[in-house]
C-alpha cells in the first residue's frame, strides 16, 4: 500500500476542510439541492435560495435584492379644472354629475369610498377634510375626518371617506346600493389657509372588496404576509 507523504496528507486535509467549510446544504435539502461537495471540488447548491430564510448563507448572494416596482402610469383627463373632485385609489378618475362610486369593503371589515382631487394650485401637500350626509335627510353618515395628503402630478388620490357598516356586526348595517350622499370636501394648506371647498353628490354602487396589497405591494405588512410571517 502506498503511503501518503506528510505534504500530501496536509494538502488533502486542507482540501477536505475547505469542502466542509463550504455552503451548508442542510437548509436547502428540502428544495432538492445537489450536495455541495462533489469529488475534490466544492459546488454551490443548484436550487434557488429563499430570501425568507435568514439562515441561507451570504456566499450564495442576496436573492432579496430586487428593483423597486415602477410607479403606476396614470393618464390624466385631457381637460381638468384648476380644482375638481373625483375618485380613484391610485389614479385620478373624473366623475360626472350623479356618478356612481364603488362602496368599498376593506380588509379589516370597514366600509368607505375613495375621494380623489385634481388641484393645480395646491402645492405638494394638503389637508383634506370630508363629511358625508344622506341627501334625503341630511343625516351625517361619515363624521368629519381630516387627512394630510401628498399631491403628486397635480392630483391627490386614495383619500378614504369612512362609511357605516361592518360585515362582522349584524347591528352595523352598510348603506344600500344606490344611496345618495352629499359629500362635503374642504382643502387647506398645511398652515391652515383655506384653498378650496366642494359639495357634490355621490351615488353608492355595489360593494367591492379592497385588495390593499394588490396596489401597495411595497407595504411592510404586505411583505410580511407574503412571507408567511
Amino acid at each position: 500500500m502506498r503511503l501518503l507523504s506528510s505534504t500530501s496528507l496536509f494538502s488533502l486535509t486542507l482540501l477536505l476542510a475547505a469542502c466542509n467549510a463550504s455552503i451548508d446544504n442542510q437548509d436547502c435539502g428540502a428544495d432538492g439541492c445537489n450536495e455541495p461537495c462533489v469529488g475534490d471540488t466544492c459546488e454551490q447548491p443548484t436550487c434557488p435560495l429563499d430570501c425568507r430564510r435568514p439562515e441561507d448563507p451570504a456566499e450564495c448572494g442576496d436573492p432579496c435584492e430586487e428593483p423597486e416596482p415602477a410607479p403606476p402610469q396614470c393618464e390624466l383627463p385631457t381637460e381638468l379644472e384648476t380644482f375638481e373632485t373625483g375618485t380613484g385609489e391610485v389614479c385620478y378618475e373624473q366623475l360626472a354629475e350623479d356618478s356612481v362610486v364603488p362602496y368599498v369593503e376593506g380588509p379589516q371589515g370597514g366600509y368607505h369610498l375613495f375621494l380623489a382631487l385634481a388641484c393645480a394650485d395646491c402645492g405638494t401637500e394638503i389637508v383634506v377634510e370630508t363629511e358625508a350626509r344622506l341627501e334625503e335627510t341630511d343625516e351625517v353618515v361619515s363624521a368629519l375626518t381630516q387627512s394630510l395628503v401628498p399631491v403628486k402630478g397635480g392630483t391627490a388620490t386614495g383619500i378614504i371617506v369612512p362609511l357605516p357598516g361592518s360585515p362582522w356586526d349584524p347591528e352595523s348595517v352598510p348603506l344600500a346600493e344606490g344611496t345618495r350622499l352629499m359629500l362635503s370636501t374642504t382643502v387647506k394648506a398645511p398652515n391652515g389657509n383655506l384653498l378650496h371647498t366642494a359639495d357634490e353628490l355621490r351615488v353608492l354602487g355595489p360593494e367591492v372588496y379592497w385588495d390593499y396589497c394588490a396596489t401597495h405591494p411595497e407595504d411592510q405588512c404586505c411583505i410580511d404576509l407574503c412571507d408567511g410571517l
